[in-house]
């Protein structure tokens, strides 16, 4: 994959991620009540702070077609809120689009479990 896209490829590849990660952020971060749970540039990953536990985000998203992202509150106690977000090359906008919709119908119909 690495030899496919030669020297400037990774350079554009990297970039691209980057781009994405920070569309997909700022789009969530317009929803009413999600806020970043950390500051600054983001590459490929970032978290956000949920007005709902990030486990029932989680559930509630499978049925759509989404893999929401990791609940933090899995692995680390008070971040039960948190949701770790992941962006990879292979989405494209219409993708990230189509997941914000799902989050922010999920968090208007009041945000409880699936």
């Amino acid at each position: 994959y690495l030899g496919w896209l030669g020297k400037q490829g990774l350079p554009d590849l990297a970039l691209l991620c980057a781009r994405r990660a920070d569309y997909l952020r700022e789009r969530l971060l317009a929803l009413p009540g999600v806020e970043p749970y950390t500051v600054g540039a983001v590459f490929r990953e970032f978290a956000v702070r949920l007005p709902v536990p990030a486990a029932d985000v989680v559930r509630a998203l499978e049925p759509q077609g989404f893999l929401a992202g990791l609940d933090a509150g899995r692995f680390y106690r008070g971040l039960d809120d948190v949701l770790l977000i992941a962006v990879t090359e292979r989405r494209t906008q219409a993708q990230m689009d189509a997941f914000v919709d799902a989050l922010a119908g999920h968090l208007d119909a009041g945000g409880g479990a699936a």
